[in-house]
């Protein structure tokens, strides 16, 4: 073990395209189309309000390409699929009255652009050592 430790002489970048910029941007996401999952029950023409009950992120997907003509730029896409719980609510009866529960989901995207170095880094090869 000691041998392998022996080789290393010098330290060594390595690319591996980080991104050190950030982005603390707030969204309000708001007409949203919601497809309704199977299971739910089906939305009726006397259904006049629907109140949210809760909304969570089920799945992201993140997608990370440069930027072209921008060195050390990267676009970041996101796509937020969420799960939608929401209660609907038959000529305005939402005091003192439980709604029809409706379930579904929604995605959203987001694209911003963020600033991760020039990547000024070597490309080294490992080349074995021979035992004499």
């Amino acid at each position: 073990m000691s041998e392998m430790n022996d080789c290393f002489k010098e330290a060594v970048c390595v690319d591996v395209q980080r991104i050190f910029d950030s982005c603390s941007d707030r969204d309000c996401v708001y007409d949203l189309p919601i497809t309704l999952t199977p299971g739910s029950d089906p939305i009726t023409d006397d259904m006049d309000i629907v109140r949210t009950r809760c909304a969570e992120v089920e799945v992201t997907c993140i997608s990370v390409d440069s930027v072209p003509f921008k060195t050390g730029y990267y676009a970041v896409d996101i796509t937020y699929r969420f799960k939608i719980t929401a209660e609907a609510f038959s000529h305005g009866m939402c005091k003192n009255h439980t709604g029809t529960v409706l379930c579904g989901t929604a995605l959203w995207n987001k694209r911003v652009i963020l600033y991760g170095s020039e990547g000024n880094s070597k490309d080294r090869k490992s080349v074995g050592r021979e035992r004499v």
